[in-house]
């Protein structure tokens, strides 16, 4: 049950990581694009605002330079976001980390982990936990048996 666990929660990660740059290389566009969008509508309402007298020429002047600004940046993020995708090749490099991850979890889990131990109930994991504490030296004989550390310099 823990396996099957431990790969359906590999399995979504592994999703939730690939999938935004599966979508990028699929020809998607940045959320700049979509900003773009957004601020040539605005303009487009304030020279309608400033047409039907709603808006000063002052008022719309600002908010002209205002939401331009907004344009260049969100320009420049477009124009910064596209040659990357391509280049990079990041949906192969993402899924050579994630592999990599995977297999150093999995060594590291048979070095360290025990693969093949039993399930172990609370009441004898309880039980197990007593005997050690009550088997444990008293605080001068493990002084006694701990070896010898050398003197600070």
């Amino acid at each position: 049950m823990f396996w099957i666990v431990a790969a359906g929660i590999t399995a979504i990660v592994a999703f939730a990581i690939l999938a935004p740059l599966r979508r990028a290389r699929a020809g998607a566009e940045p959320a700049a694009a979509f900003d773009l969008r957004v601020y040539r509508d605005q303009l487009s309402e304030v020279e309608r605002d400033l047409e039907r007298g709603v808006l000063q020429p002052e008022d719309a002047q600002r908010l002209r330079a205002e939401i331009g600004r907004k344009v260049l940046d969100a320009d420049r993020r477009v124009a910064q976001a596209a040659p990357t995708v391509g280049r990079s090749g990041g949906l192969i490099w993402a899924g050579a980390v994630l592999v990599v991850m995977l297999a150093g979890a999995v060594a590291l889990y048979l070095r360290e982990g025990v693969p093949g131990a039993p399930d172990m109930p609370l009441a004898e994991r309880f039980a197990a936990a007593d005997a050690a504490y009550r088997a444990r030296p008293a605080q001068a004989q493990a002084e006694a048996d701990a070896p010898a550390r050398p003197a600070p310099d």
